[in-house]
């Protein structure tokens, strides 16, 4: 017998749109003239984690807390991570694909 899956999480609305919540920011990566992070979405597995774009960050302290615990990585000073938060998701993305 297969166990049950639980259904993820549906977004929150605000302002209109989608919003998903993060578990944690894992990474951070250069491209083009902005940054990426790898977020690990709440209630969603390591197969839906996503490059997302910062400007689609809407919780600044995700950020913040990222670089705050990676200090190794290049950012503002004195900042890092203590989990959870929300972000938009990407243009590119329906929102369909992280269901």
């Amino acid at each position: 017998m297969v166990p049950a899956t639980t259904s993820p999480p549906p977004p929150e609305v605000i302002e209109g749109g989608p919003v998903y919540k993060v578990k944690r920011l894992l990474a951070v990566r250069n491209r083009g003239r902005g940054r990426q992070f790898l977020v690990d979405w709440e209630g969603y597995g390591p197969e839906e984690r996503q490059w997302v774009p910062s400007r689609h960050i809407v919780d600044p302290t995700l950020i913040r807390d990222f670089y705050r615990d990676h200090p190794e990585q290049s950012g503002p000073s004195g900042v890092g991570h203590r989990g959870g938060g929300t972000v938009t998701p990407p243009l590119a993305l329906p929102p369909v694909s992280l269901v």
